[in-house]
């Protein structure tokens, strides 16, 4: 639980909320991934993008999280985000 409560299951189910804190996420608190990119791999799905390759294959190719990739183009183009290839 997010407040660090411990919840000792006696069946099959779990309550609602926390007894604790009454949260009602029961995942807890998800930490922040790790940065594992550099500047040169966005340039480098920026310059994928730009030959016609989608947001998700510039995604796949450099390692750079999609989320980064689609607001790095929104900020530089004003047209609709490509997720696929470009149409020929």
């Amino acid at each position: 639980m997010k407040c660090g409560h411990k919840w000792i299951p006696r069946g099959g189910s779990r309550p609602y909320m926390c007894p604790r804190c009454k949260s009602t996420d029961w995942r807890g608190v998800l930490p922040k991934p790790n940065k594992i990119y550099g500047e040169e791999d966005l340039q480098r799905a920026v310059a994928l993008y730009s030959e016609g390759k989608g947001c998700v294959e510039a995604a796949a190719e450099t390692g750079v999280p999609l989320e980064i990739i689609v607001l790095k183009i929104r900020d530089i183009s004003g047209d609709p985000i490509r997720m696929g290839p470009a149409r020929r």
